[in-house]
């Protein structure tokens, strides 16, 4: 599995982190929002077995964790997290404008995918959410 290395800038001038795993073909794409005190590289085996059933996978490490910029494990308000999760979901869909979306959260990042849900427009996740 070859992953394309990615960043994005925050509002608040931050360089977050992240990988796409993208297969050809693909049915569908996945982004993962991860855990608190995790990062992305925690969930390889969980990206190659999505890529395996044919869906490419973006994953990008939260501010605080894994390769990210930012204060360990710190953000300054739960906002700026689904401020970036924006970011990683606009560039999925600017890179596969005709596939389904499927938002992936496991802990705190299953909070963060929920609410993002909730409180974004969840128009574009007609995949789903896991």
């Amino acid at each position: 599995m070859s992953a394309t290395p990615f960043t994005l800038t925050t509002r608040d001038n931050l360089t977050l982190r992240g990988s796409k795993h993208v297969v050809d073909r693909p049915r569908g794409v996945v982004c993962l929002i991860h855990g608190l005190g995790e990062h992305r590289q925690r969930y390889v085996h969980v990206i190659e077995a999505f890529n395996q059933r044919g869906l490419s996978f973006y994953a990008m490490d939260l501010r605080g964790h894994g390769q990210s910029d930012g204060p360990r494990g710190h953000t300054p308000g739960y906002r700026y997290l689904l401020d970036d999760i924006d970011l990683l979901v606009e560039l999925a869909e600017k890179e596969n404008p005709e596939l389904p979306l499927v938002l992936y959260g496991h802990s705190m990042g299953g909070n963060l995918a929920l609410n993002y849900l909730l409180l974004r427009d969840s128009a574009d996740f007609a995949g789903g959410l896991i």
